[in-house]
C-alpha cells in the first residue's frame, strides 16, 4: 500500500506543477499565435523573429502576474530547446526533399 501512496503523491505533485504552468503557457501560446499571424503578413521578417521581439517587448514593458512565471520558464527552458532540436533535425530533411 505504501508504493501506491508514494506513486499517488508523485502524480499529485506533477499535476500541481502542470497546473501552475498553465497561465504562462497561455501567454506564450498567444504570443506565438500572434507572431505566426504577423509572420504571414510580414514574410521577410518571419514568425520566429517576430516571436522573439514580441517576447522581449511583453517581458520588459508589460507587467505580468507572478502566476505566469512557471509557464514562461517552462516555455523558455524546455519547449524552446525541443523546438530548436526538432527544427535542426527536420530542416536538413526538408531541404533534401525540396532539392
Amino acid at each position: 500500500m505504501h508504493a501506491l501512496s508514494s506513486a499517488d503523491t508523485l502524480f499529485n505533485q506533477r499535476l500541481q506543477r502542470a497546473g501552475a504552468c498553465l497561465p504562462g503557457l497561455g501567454v506564450c501560446t498567444l504570443l506565438a499565435l500572434l507572431a505566426w499571424w504577423l509572420g504571414d503578413a510580414l514574410p521577410l521578417i518571419g514568425a520566429p523573429i517576430l516571436a522573439m521581439v514580441l517576447g522581449l517587448v511583453v517581458g520588459n514593458l508589460i507587467p505580468l502576474d507572478a502566476s505566469t512565471q512557471p509557464g514562461i520558464d517552462f516555455s523558455v527552458r524546455r519547449l524552446l530547446q525541443w523546438a530548436i532540436l526538432v527544427l535542426g533535425v527536420f530542416h536538413p530533411i526538408g531541404a533534401a526533399v525540396l532539392a
